[in-house]
């Protein structure tokens, strides 16, 4: 029942196209970024605990 509902809606969305696929473009981005960002923070995390070991 939620995928008949959800073709009806992509039937309306088709007249809006731009601006869903701006709009899923911008979700994948976020998305994107916040992996990245964990990624970076959990490289950074390493990096400091050996700057940090070595300054000892």
């Amino acid at each position: 029942m939620k995928f008949i509902s959800a073709l009806i809606k992509l039937g309306a969305i088709k007249t809006e196209l731009p601006t869903l696929s701006f709009f899923i473009l911008f979700l994948s981005a976020k998305e994107l970024f916040v992996r990245l960002s964990k990624k970076v923070r959990r490289i950074w995390g390493k990096y400091r605990k050996i700057t940090t070991n070595n300054h000892r």
